[in-house]
């Protein structure tokens, strides 16, 4: 039974939200992530972002760093304030060596992603996230 339900949850169609301003940068990371089975709604801001965090029950958010109306430090903050409990991973041009990532773990992300990044090393990092939070659950 429980290899029937390991199955099963290793097949569903994750949800992921995907915050960022940038829309050739959104399209790209959208086409792959769904070439690797996740189903992926865009957000173009920080609001648009939380609204739809709200609304739409993502299983991930990746979130882009540099939003045009806030940082996406500042709207994982606000996230995790209003009880989102699910990864979030942030990601920017921003190299971890200028502190960036260590600001994205206070704020709460469970992970930080440099642009650009190699594409193998991104959806997997998107699914450990993923397998570690229903691990968690």
């Amino acid at each position: 039974m429980q290899a029937i339900i390991k199955i099963l949850k290793d097949n569903k169609k994750h949800k992921i939200l995907l915050v960022d301003d940038v829309p050739e940068i959104g399209e790209l990371v959208k086409i792959i992530l769904e070439r690797h089975s996740f189903m992926v709604d865009i957000a173009r801001d920080a609001r648009n972002g939380l609204i739809k965090a709200a609304d739409g029950n993502p299983d991930l958010i990746l979130m882009d760093i540099f939003l045009p109306d806030t940082l996406g430090v500042d709207a994982t903050i606000k996230l995790r304030e209003n009880g989102f409990k699910k990864p979030i991973i942030l990601f920017s041009v921003l190299s971890e060596l200028e502190g960036i990532a260590k600001e994205a773990k206070r704020a709460g992300a469970d992970d930080y992603i440099t642009k650009p990044f190699e594409v193998d090393d991104f959806v997997n990092r998107v699914k450990c996230s993923l397998k570690e939070n229903v691990t968690a659950l």
